[in-house]
């Protein structure tokens, strides 16, 4: 399983590589460069026109696909993955799950999906609403990001259980 766990990461990695090399993440563009949005390993940084005419523009435009219901394909769709390809939680260990998780976090962020978890859910509990949700349909955003909530912020309707839910603390 640990070999290919090691595949599935490496070919998650080059996605979110190859996501970066066409499109960086909206926040790093903006500037906004937290521990998240930092450059993989192998993206050189092109410099940025002083004024990228159309950009504006272009997120008022999703923000209209979005809200007149263009279609949407899934998140293995825009990724190039299939369900198939990942492993279901009860055959990782936690640390196998951890590792599965960052890198899947870092593929989100490289298309601008951002989501809100509680910090204390576990990678076993956590992994298979990602996998969940990577199955619905969502629209991507290149000019903006798509927020995804896992967190209800209140503790009696957390969906990982109320022992993990931030909110109460």
């Amino acid at each position: 399983m640990e070999t290919y766990l090691t595949q599935l990461r490496s070919d998650l990695h080059a996605a979110t590589l190859a996501r970066w090399r066409r499109n960086p993440p909206h926040f790093y563009q903006a500037g906004l460069r937290d521990a998240m949005h930092q450059p993989l390993e192998g993206y050189v940084e092109q410099p940025a026109p002083e004024d990228m005419p159309g950009d504006f523009e272009a997120s008022i435009g999703e923000m209209e696909d979005w809200l007149h219901g263009k279609p949407a394909i899934t998140m293995f769709d825009h990724f190039g993955f299939t369900p198939d390809q990942f492993p279901p939680a009860e055959q990782l260990t936690e640390e196998q799950a951890q590792a599965l998780v960052d890198t899947l976090v870092r593929l989100w962020v490289a298309y601008n999906f951002l989501q809100t978890v509680p910090k204390k859910t576990p990678a076993r509990v956590f992994y298979p609403a990602m996998l969940a949700r990577m199955a619905e349909p969502a629209m991507l955003m290149e000019h903006g990001v798509n927020g995804i909530e896992f967190c209800y912020f209140n503790p009696e309707e957390c969906p990982f259980g109320v022992e993990y839910c931030d909110c109460k603390d």
